[in-house]
């Protein structure tokens, strides 16, 4: 008899008081912290994690031997909460320049030395305070956080660590500066868009190829499309001579998608002539770390280990989730160290740049800024985060912004209400339609019972709400539509929203139910002339997108098994699981729709053990 579990793993952040802080080592409980005898040759079995008045004491007593202990930490928006950093006082440490005395597993694939944070011989071991700090944001240290080290080697009897804190942080504590890599000049390399031009369509590679995709070149680069939402399409590339990137193993590429789904298969596959490994090993980008909101952005990965030597084949693969998906990609690079290629507040602004119509009443918030842009956007993206001019036209719509410091109205907790009082001049007039100028910031894994990945746009009511309340005492509460795409969607950066107005308006609320994500309100105007959104569309909460059919009346699940493939098959779905080597997924097909869910075989599930040492 075979049994299914369902795992469901919960994080919890340890509270901090401080708002830099994002998370941060309990020094009061040394039992988390698991000796890994394994992980070394000469581990001391008397090593010990001692709690003391000053922090906790991580002890050596043989000279010669050393330890490894771990600790599982939670998830943290390292985009963010950048600096990883420790306040320690050592001594009779042996200061190793080639093993880490801070090691940070991010569930990548990268090699383990690039895991190493903190080596032994950044140290000082004079028995005085110091502080330690990593860029994680320069490492491209991921959010996914499955392993934290500590490790010691003792020159001297009784060897200490003493550690004070040990803590995420968005900015340096005064006196620490971050440890450096070893730079190299810059190099790069580009990968002409006359060679992407010839990429081959290969729907054998794929379960659900469209027939209708297509790979051509325009002005704005090389557009790969697939118009039918559900399907998707790889294409490959030979190059005319293999690649050398060892001295430039990071790849850039600037593209602009939209309607792509957040899968975890490869966007970008770089493999050499003669590829040994799992396809896993050759991926630098997934299709999840996308950002799919229509604008041109750039991402940046290092080139896996395997493909550096020798890039001889390279391959993109696109899947739509809503119909007419698309990644335009302007320019690929293979460059010796990334560079960030930040951009403007009015870059980010949708277009048309000019009205669009007459009516519109923009409201002076200048008395209700509470917070700076500084703190909604993700860091490391913009040029600056002040506006230049005080007056601003994004998808039609005149708005009147801020050029301060404080240029957003957020909410004051974590999850709660942005509030904007309407002037009660404005109060007078009925408008029509309400327009917001949003910022919005979405951490990779918010919430990871959702399928992890980058998080670029949210369409859950749950998540944030448009509250309306009317001069009547009345209100009512909107999931707002995107200007751009007219679609029920917010998406991470700059845009603007619109909800219906039914009477005039007291007060607009945004009520931000997310974990991790930030909301802020740049501006606010009320449209007093014709509308240019019909009120149906609000009339269902969350539009479907794609193939619609008709659902079966429910039935009973039936249940068939032949040589390991176990069917379960209901009037709208069916699922086959096989179980002749494992528990792996065959296929997930909707009925009505003739649609399969499942886009390759995949584990039911995975369990990662780490006892094989860091």
């Amino acid at each position: 008899m075979r049994f299914w579990w369902v795992v469901s793993l919960f994080c919890f952040l340890l509270p901090v008081a401080e708002a830099n802080v994002g998370w941060q080592v309990d020094l009061s409980r040394p039992e988390s912290w698991k000796p890994m005898l394994a992980w070394l040759g000469n581990p001391d079995p008397h090593a010990r994690v001692e709690r003391t008045a000053d922090g906790l004491r991580f002890v050596v007593p043989e000279a010669g031997k050393g330890m490894k202990w771990m600790l599982a930490p939670s998830w943290v928006h390292t985009g963010r909460y950048r600096y990883l950093t420790v306040r320690y006082r050592a001594r009779g440490i042996l200061l190793n320049p080639n093993d880490y005395f801070l090691y940070l597993n991010d569930s990548s694939d990268l090699p383990l030395n690039s895991r190493f944070m903190i080596t032994l011989d950044e140290l000082r071991a004079d028995g005085q305070w110091h502080w330690a700090a990593v860029d994680l944001r320069a490492r491209g240290v991921r959010p996914y956080l499955s392993q934290l080290a500590i490790h010691l080697q003792a020159a001297e009897p009784h060897a200490e660590v003493v550690v004070g804190e040990l803590a995420f942080r968005e900015s340096l504590p005064p006196g620490a500066s971050p440890s450096r890599l070893a730079e190299r000049p810059y190099r790069e390399q580009v990968l002409p868009l006359e060679q992407l031009e010839r990429l081959q369509v290969q729907p054998s590679w794929l379960d659900n190829p469209s027939a209708r995709a297509s790979a051509s070149r325009d002005a704005e680069g090389i557009r790969l499309r697939v118009p039918d939402a559900g399907r998707g399409m790889k294409w490959s590339l030979r190059l005319p001579q293999p690649l050398d990137l060892r001295e430039t193993p990071y790849v850039v590429v600037q593209y602009r998608a939209r309607g792509v789904a957040p899968s975890n298969d490869y966007f970008l596959y770089l493999a050499p002539d003669t590829p040994t490994l799992p396809q896993s090993r050759y991926v630098p980008l997934r299709l999840n770390e996308l950002v799919a909101v229509g604008k041109w952005r750039t991402v940046v990965a290092p080139v896996p280990e395997a493909s550096q030597p020798e890039l001889a084949t390279l391959a993109v693969h696109l899947q739509a989730v809503d119909p007419d998906a698309e990644v335009v990609i302007r320019s690929v690079r293979f460059v010796s160290q990334p560079r960030p290629t930040p951009l403007s507040l009015e870059d980010d602004l949708p277009a048309p740049r000019t009205a669009v119509g007459t009516g519109y009443a923009p409201v002076d918030l200048r008395s209700r800024y509470n917070g700076s842009l500084r703190r909604v956007l993700v860091p490391g993206e913009w040029k600056g985060y002040q506006f230049g001019a005080s007056q601003v036209v994004a998808a039609g719509v005149p708005f009147r912004v801020a050029t301060g410091e404080l240029n957003v109205v957020t909410s004051p907790s974590p999850v709660g209400v942005a509030s904007v009082s309407v002037p009660l001049a404005l109060q007078r007039q009925a408008p029509t339609e309400v327009y917001l100028l949003l910022a919005a910031n979405f951490p990779q894994w918010e919430e990871p019972s959702y399928g992890g990945g980058a998080l670029y746009r949210v369409q859950h009511p749950h998540r944030l709400m448009v509250q309306l309340v009317y001069a009547d005492g009345t209100s009512e509460e909107l999931f707002p539509i995107r200007v751009s795409t007219r679609r029920q969607e917010v998406v991470a950066g700059i845009d603007v929203y619109v909800v219906p107005a039914a009477s005039r308006v007291r007060e607009v609320r945004l009520r931000d139910g997310m974990r991790l994500g930030e909301f802020g309100i740049c501006a606010l105007t009320l449209n007093v002339g014709k509308r240019r959104f019909d009120p149906a569309l609000w009339r269902v909460s969350v539009p479907t997108h794609g193939r619609r059919g008709r659902w079966n009346a429910p039935t009973a699940v039936q249940v068939r098994e032949e040589s390991g493939l176990v069917t379960l098959e209901s009037a709208n779905l069916r699922v086959q699981v096989d179980t002749a080597s494992g528990i792996r997924l065959r296929a997930v097909e909707m009925l009505p729709l003739a649609r399969r869910v499942l886009v390759e075989p995949a584990p039911l599930f995975a369990i990662r053990a780490w006892e094989g040492g860091a």
